[in-house]
This record gives C-alpha cells, structure tokens and sequence, in this order.
C-alpha cells in the first residue's frame, strides 16, 4: 500500500465522520437522557476527527516528500 492510499482513505474517513456528526447534531426530538448521550458522541467524534486530521497531516508531509 503507498502513501497516496492511506492519504485518500483517511480523508474518506474523516468526511465519512464529519457527515455523521453532522447528522448526529441535526438530531431532534431528543428526551434528555438520549440528547446526553448524544452530545457525548458528538464530543467523542469531534477529537476522533481532530486526531485523524494531525495524521492526515503528517502523511501529507510524507506524500510531498515522496514527489521530490
């Protein structure tokens, strides 16, 4: 596997995610204990998708190196 493949899959990954924490906010109708748990979600996806992004990042780095 090259390093343009991990760089395409993660940023498929990472849209993949921010299309569902979308989706996750967008959720109405809520009783409490179920917008808890899902405020929950909402925060654990957003440090998911921060961390994944420092990776992406970091294999961009990688990915321009590889062209010199």
């Amino acid at each position: 596997m090259s390093v343009y493949t991990v760089r395409d899959r993660l940023k498929i990954t990472i849209k993949g995610k921010e299309a569902y924490l979308a989706e996750l906010r967008d959720s109405k109708d809520l009783d409490t204990s179920m917008a808890i748990a899902v405020e929950a979600g909402c925060a654990m996806l957003e440090l998911n998708i921060k961390e994944l992004q420092k990776i992406l990042d970091d294999v961009e780095v990688c990915c321009e190196m590889e062209t010199k």
